[in-house]
């Protein structure tokens, strides 16, 4: 079995994947063909079955809030190589439509890159946003419901398909962001 650092930060994730923690070890154990990420490899001892996985980041903002906003995402397949981006200017809106918008991007790039067998990822700076489309938490402001029920129905899709493996959406702090960050910030940028 292949065994892995996990970041602490990353445990959760790493349990969503489903690894395991060798106390005796001291190390975190993947069944065979589960990919997880390069980061995350040990040393040189690490034999990782190729499994396509699909990671996608998304990410929304606003200046003025509500005011001038965009959103961004990108999908990036098992080698981390991006297989597409998305992103969008929204003449005014508040950073919580923002980010559902990016959600949404990133959901809508997965679908368009399934493969058989695929592992979806989708990350994000919004716990709102995330914790929403899981349906974890209610939507309490009537304006981003219909955001809510987009990404629930694309996440059915998801589900549904038998191209999927698994599907996993997680918080990520902003500094594992950035790629979608910089398209929101290049988008609100160049609308000026």
């Amino acid at each position: 079995m292949p065994y892995a650092r996990v970041p602490f930060a990353e445990k959760e994730h790493a349990k969503s994947l489903g690894a395991t923690w060798d106390r005796k070890k001291r190390k975190w154990f993947f069944a065979e063909g589960i990919a997880f990420p390069d980061e995350w490899k040990y040393g040189g001892d690490l034999a990782v079955a190729s499994v396509p996985m699909l990671r996608a980041w998304f990410d929304g903002g606003s200046r003025g809030n509500p005011g001038p906003s965009a959103y961004g995402a990108v999908v990036r397949n098992e080698k981390n190589d991006v297989l597409d981006t998305s992103s969008g200017f929204i003449r005014s809106a508040t950073n919580n439509v923002a980010e559902h918008m990016g959600c949404i991007a990133a959901l809508e790039l997965c679908i368009k890159a399934l493969v058989p067998g695929v592992i979806v990822e989708i990350r994000g700076d919004s716990n709102l946003v995330i914790q929403q489309a899981l349906g974890k938490w209610a939507c309490k402001a009537k304006h981003l419901q219909e955001f809510v029920d987009k990404e629930k129905a694309l996440l059915a899709m998801l589900y549904k398909d038998t191209r999927v493996k698994r599907v996993v959406l997680l918080h990520v702090p902003r500094e594992e962001n950035t790629y979608a960050d910089g398209l929101v910030n290049l988008v609100l940028d160049s609308s000026r």
